[in-house]
């Protein structure tokens, strides 16, 4: 500001003696009168003497304002030298992601557009509560977890959120707000708690696309929540599988929330904020999950656009529905385990009754197994509540699509069983029409029990495989799965 204010007066120091004759040059006019010719006389004389003073004033002038740029423009280099080494320092990084971090949260949707929700208020609580553990956001795809999580944030300040998008996810965290290492983070951390007189919040959001870091993520957590409280770090993970794979020294040191679909009141007014009073058709056709919603009322031009997402997403429930029920198997050391048809029909029979736990899936089928098939499927018939610890169906379709396709599974059954018994008879008539006496008197005692029955079905298929006159031996009492027995028969 000197600089400047010295400058501004050479400027007008040199516009004064432009403009403006010398003094002495003006000396012998003050007081008197001279004649006009006289007065030619001394002005042509005096020419010589202002031209050369002017001239000495423009140069005096000239050198000083170009001394006073120089000066000011070194001035502003090493000052902005200073602030640059400042600010590449370790005390100028730390400094600037303290003051990024400051700055208050605004989420992505408008506050005008955010649905109302308890959840929202419930996690809001546990931040402004929080003393010590992570906090694992999870819930359907679609059901509103990051606009519930991000409007519990709305105007806070000391938040960051950054995307997990593989397991280098802590060196870019630190990239992103200009740190080298877990040193410099934790110096943030500090110094915004000393600011604020509360604890920093980090998310880390994790999109369904992401399928690895999360062993990383739960020791992150554990050392900055639960051993140190340098930060409240909350988990907000898409896919079911990743949250449940979170640990950071078991159940006791994380806190979960689960953010259900929308209410019939909560969709009603998520319509209505996008000028649709036609709620009921609405929900009729995509459900209560929030994304659905939304989606289908942008891409809203008519009655078809309804009749159409209603078709797709019934075809789509019996799809998944049917995969679930056919292709989730485990193999386990003994057998394989039909996890999806357990669990399908399991709910279908506990329908507003008891719980469908985590054992309901079968031997080898835990539930973040299950939830790992799901997600590498992109099959979504069920989801595992992580508070209630059950299994739910995924959507009022899914379970429509579940009691339409037990009829199928039902029928196809005893359709088996008649082609089975079929089988049996013909190959039984085939094995006593080729066998020696021997061989029929050893079978008369496989006549009686189901049991022996199976047996006597066993023999038959064994004995058309063999050449003929072997004799196939057997024991009563032999213990035959069934199940071998299917593997054995072709259709």
């Amino acid at each position: 500001m000197a600089v400047k204010r010295t400058l501004g007066k050479l400027l007008l120091a040199l516009a004064a003696t432009t403009l403006f004759p010398p003094q002495a040059a003006l000396a012998g006019w003050r007081g008197h009168e001279k004649p006009v010719a006289e007065h030619q006389i001394l002005d042509i004389a005096r020419w010589p003497v202002q031209s050369k003073d002017l001239l000495v004033n423009l140069a005096t002038a000239a050198a000083a304002v170009a001394a006073a740029v120089f000066a000011f423009a070194q001035i502003r280099i090493m000052r902005r030298d200073s602030e640059r080494a400042q600010r590449e320092s370790k005390e100028g990084r730390i400094q600037a992601a303290a003051d990024r971090m400051l700055q208050p949260f605004l989420p992505n949707t408008k506050e005008e557009n955010v649905v109302k929700r308890a959840v929202i208020e419930d996690i809001r609580q546990r931040i402004m509560r929080w003393s010590q553990h992570a906090t694992i956001i999870a819930g359907r795809y679609g059901c509103g977890k990051t606009v519930a999580l991000e409007e519990a944030l709305r105007g806070m300040q000391g938040v960051h959120v950054h995307t997990v998008k593989d397991r280098q996810w802590e060196e870019k965290l630190y990239a992103v707000l200009g740190l080298g290492d877990e040193e410099m983070f934790r110096k943030v951390l500090q110094k915004i708690r000393q600011e604020l007189n509360q604890t920093p919040v980090l998310v880390l959001d994790i999109p369904r696309s992401t399928k690895e870091g999360m062993d990383s993520i739960s020791s992150f957590a554990k050392t900055f929540s639960s051993d140190g409280s340098l930060a409240h770090v909350i988990v907000c993970a898409s896919s079911a599988a990743m949250a449940m794979a979170f640990d950071a020294g078991g159940d006791q040191r994380q806190e979960n929330y689960w953010v259900e679909d929308l209410t019939k009141e909560e969709a009603q007014e998520l319509l209505a904020l996008r000028g649709r009073t036609d709620w009921e058709q609405f929900v009729a056709a995509c459900g209560y999950n929030a994304l659905d919603l939304v989606r289908t009322c942008e891409k809203y031009t008519g009655p078809e656009t309804l009749a159409a997402k209603q078709a797709e997403m019934e075809k789509r429930a019996r799809e998944e529905v049917q995969t679930f029920r056919r292709d989730c198997k485990f193999q386990t050391v003994d057998d394989i385990t039909p996890a999806g048809a357990n669990i399908l029909n399991a709910l279908l029979q506990n329908r507003g009754g008891l719980a469908v736990g985590k054992l309901e899936g079968g031997s080898g089928a835990s539930p973040e197994k299950v939830a790992m098939w799901i997600r590498e499927e992109k099959c979504h018939p069920v989801v595992w509540h992580m508070v209630k610890r059950e299994y739910q169906f995924a959507s009022e379709l899914h379970a429509q699509a579940t009691e339409s396709s037990a009829g199928e599974v039902e029928t196809s059954g005893m359709l088996r069983w008649l082609r089975l018994t079929a089988m049996f008879l013909h190959l039984g008539l085939g094995f006593l029409a080729r066998q020696p006496t021997d061989a029929r008197s050893k079978l008369q005692h496989c006549q009686g029990s189901p049991k022996q029955l199976l047996m006597l079905a066993d023999v038959c298929l064994k004995a058309c495989r063999s050449p003929r006159g072997q004799v196939c031996q057997t024991r009563p009492g032999k213990n035959i799965k069934f199940v071998k027995l299917v593997k054995l028969v072709k259709f």
